[in-house]
């Protein structure tokens, strides 16, 4: 039988060639970050793939976007506690395997957690639920999205399908906005991690919980729970503006971003962020400067156009 041909990117291959002499990583290690086995990552870097390549290089031009964002940015990154608490609780997880939980408030970082923890282990899956996909079909077609590489050959279901392209992986699963799951999302998840034990993490808000504890059985399954927290909001209000406007902002200007990054509504880092990048457009107008606008005058405007249920 003539083995079936499939089109290729060439450009990707050369890419992808150059990003692992870079950062010096084996052919399983790229393998591992485009989530695919070796043999397959060997047949496409040699352009002779044994599947439809698409998957596979979508996923690959993901991750030379991320390289080349994080290679190229002048905003530095910095660590909050949250960030690294996100990154413990996924180790332990995937350590053992777990079901867990990593709950918080709206705006501490969760989500940027998350993201930073996908883009610096390659072998993770993030999704993210929405109130439209958190059925079980909503959310088996988000997980069916991230980890096909062409391979699906529609003779079994989609389930079917991510229980054997995950089953033996240990590839830890992160499920972002989990507080959105309907009853038949959960459990597909939970289904999906006895069949697989594949480590995975519900990230979402403190309600999570609630939720399972409606269902013994669902519940039973639930490992690790991480309860994060911002526990210095004054450090990382500094480090958000250090990050946004550049170092050696006025002292006011940092009083009023810990202001804002302490309040449990209508604040936290997200709210900061959202606020110094319209202070930073509005101090992009020649208008407003020759008004006599600085960047903590900015900032206060900023405030006052946003949706605040307090002053600062």
């Amino acid at each position: 039988m003539e083995t079936k041909q499939y089109q290729f990117d060439q450009t990707i291959i050369d890419r992808l060639v150059a990003f692992r002499a870079e950062h010096k990583l084996t052919v399983s290690a790229l393998a591992n970050k485009l989530r695919t086995d070796v043999t397959r990552m060997s047949k496409y870097l040699h352009g002779a793939p044994d599947v439809d390549p698409r998957g596979l290089e979508a996923r690959a031009r993901d991750l030379l976007r991320a390289a080349a964002r994080r290679k190229a940015s002048d905003v530095p990154t910095f660590a909050t506690n949250v960030l690294e608490e996100f990154e413990d609780t996924v180790e332990q997880i995937r350590m053992t395997n777990d079901l867990g939980v990593a709950t918080g408030p709206a705006g501490i970082g969760k989500t940027v957690s998350a993201v930073r923890y996908v883009a610096e282990h390659g072998s993770a899956i993030m999704v993210t639920v929405t109130a439209m996909s958190g059925t079980a079909s909503g959310v088996c077609n988000l997980i069916f999205r991230a980890i096909d590489d062409g391979g699906y050959n529609y003779k079994q279901s989609r389930a079917e399908y991510i229980i054997d392209r995950l089953t033996g992986m240990d590839w830890p699963i992160i499920v972002d906005q989990a507080q959105l799951l309907k009853s038949s999302g959960r459990e597909f998840l939970v289904n999906l991690w006895d069949a697989t034990r594949c480590p995975m993490c519900l990230v979402g808000n403190p309600e999570i919980l609630d939720d399972f504890r409606k269902n013994d059985q669902y519940f039973s399954r639930i490992g690790i729970w991480a309860k994060l927290a911002l526990d210095n909001a004054e450090a990382a209000a500094r480090k958000t503006v250090d990050a946004v406007l550049g170092k050696g902002q006025p002292e006011e200007l940092y009083d009023m971003a810990t202001a804002v990054a302490s309040r449990v509504h209508g604040g936290y880092l997200r709210a900061l962020n959202k606020q110094l990048m319209l202070a930073s457009d509005m101090m992009a107008s020649d208008k407003f400067r020759a008004a006599g606008g600085d960047i903590t005058k900015a900032f206060q405007c900023a405030h006052r156009k946003l949706v605040r249920d307090y002053k600062i």
